[in-house]
């Protein structure tokens, strides 16, 4: 996310943010950036970088002391907070999200299609090709409902529980594919 960052530090030698300070996580919405440099100059173009670029972060300087409010952060650091999402970030993070779920079930079929026709070249038994196709199904029934459900919760995670009701398309095509098959 910070990568694209260029710290000007000293004046008129730009270089990657990675490369003039260490970024590490301290929650869910910000971020504590510790500059290798620990001198107020360096602090200052750190603050300068992150207030320009274009991620729209809330910068602050770290609680003096080291147990302030930003997971640990201490003196001679700087606090980036994320902006809050959006709804339509979320929306279209839902939908890549409903997106992967389909690959998901889409990758399961191809997987059952190909084991099924390795079970064909095999030549076995009548009874032992049905009983090693269900062993299949259950597999790849196994596998979908899985990729269901983790496509399912990050939506709801996301939305609030709204627009779940599209996502189940998908799934309720597969039962009615595997109540048609028994």
């Amino acid at each position: 996310m910070l990568d694209s960052l260029r710290v000007e530090n000293p004046p008129g030698t730009v270089q990657p943010l990675r490369a003039v300070a260490a970024v590490r996580v301290a929650g869910p919405t910000s971020l504590v950036v510790t500059p290798y440099d620990g001198t107020g100059a360096a602090l200052a173009a750190v603050r300068a970088a992150l207030r320009g670029s274009r991620l729209d972060l809330s910068v602050d300087d770290a609680p003096s002391g080291g147990a302030g409010g930003a997971g640990g952060s201490g003196p001679g650091e700087v606090v980036a907070r994320l902006p809050p999402d959006t709804q339509e970030q979320r929306a279209r993070v839902a939908g890549a999200a409903r997106e992967a779920g389909a690959r998901a079930l889409d990758a399961v079929r191809r997987e059952r299609a190909s084991c099924r026709e390795a079970l064909r070249r095999l030549g076995l038994s009548r009874d032992a090709a049905r009983a090693a196709e269900a062993d299949v199904q259950a597999l790849a029934d196994q596998h979908a409902g899985a990729a269901t459900a983790r496509q399912r919760a990050k939506e709801e995670s996301l939305t609030g529980g709204a627009g779940v009701s599209g996502a189940g398309s998908g799934g309720d095509r597969g039962g009615k594919h595997r109540a048609r098959r028994r």
